[in-house]
C-alpha cells in the first residue's frame, strides 16, 4: 500500500503527530506537537485522543494491508500458470474486495471518531492545516517530478506518470 494513499485520510492525524516536518522518521518533538495543538486550538486531552485514534487506525490498516498483500501474491502466483484455477482466483479477488471494504470502513470510522473529538472550528482549522501541508508537499513534489500528485478530492490525472501533455 502506498504511504501517500493511506495517509490521505490519516493526514489529519499525522499532522498532529508530525506537523511541519513532512514524513520524517524521528518522532515529533514536544515543541512541534505543542505548536500544532495550539494552532488547532485543541486541548492536550484531545491531542492524546487523536494520537491514540491514529495509532489504532494505523494498526488496523497495516493488518489489512498485509492480508491484501498476501492475497495479491497468491493471485499473481495463480496467474503465472496459463491454465490457472479460475474459481480460486475469483475467491481470492472476492477476499481482496472484502478487505478493501474493511479499509474504507476503517477510514470512515476514523473520520467519525475525529469529529467526536474535535468541534467544528477545530476541525476546520485542522483541515486548513492539512490543505496547507498538502500544497507544500505537492509543490515540492511537482518540482522534483514535473507533475503533481493527486490529493484530497482530486480527480483522475489528465495523463499518466511520465506522460506530459
Amino acid at each position: 500500500m502506498r504511504v501517500g494513499w493511506r495517509l490521505w485520510i490519516l493526514l489529519v492525524l499525522m499532522l498532529v503527530a508530525f506537523a511541519g516536518r513532512g514524513y520524517a522518521q524521528r518522532p515529533p518533538t514536544e515543541e512541534e506537537r505543542e505548536r500544532v495543538r495550539v494552532r488547532i486550538g485543541m486541548t492536550r486531552e484531545q491531542q492524546e485522543q487523536i494520537e491514540k485514534l491514529w495509532m489504532e487506525t494505523d494498526r488496523k490498516l497495516k493488518e489489512i494491508a498485509q492480508k491484501m498483500s498476501d492475497l495479491r501474491r497468491q493471485l499473481f502466483e495463480l496467474y503465472d500458470t496459463y491454465d490457472y484455477d479460475r474459481a480460486k482466483a475469483a475467491a481470492i479477488r472476492k477476499q481482496i474486495a472484502a478487505l478493501y471494504a474493511q479499509r474504507m470502513a476503517a477510514f470512515a470510522d476514523n473520520q467519525e471518531k475525529l469529529r467526536r473529538i474535535l468541534n467544528r472550528d477545530q476541525f476546520e482549522r485542522l483541515r486548513a492545516l492539512i490543505h496547507e501541508d498538502f500544497e507544500k508537499r505537492r509543490q515540492a513534489w511537482q518540482g522534483k517530478r514535473g507533475f503533481p500528485p493527486h490529493g484530497p478530492g482530486a480527480g483522475a490525472p489528465p495523463h499518466g506518470p511520465g506522460e506530459h501533455p
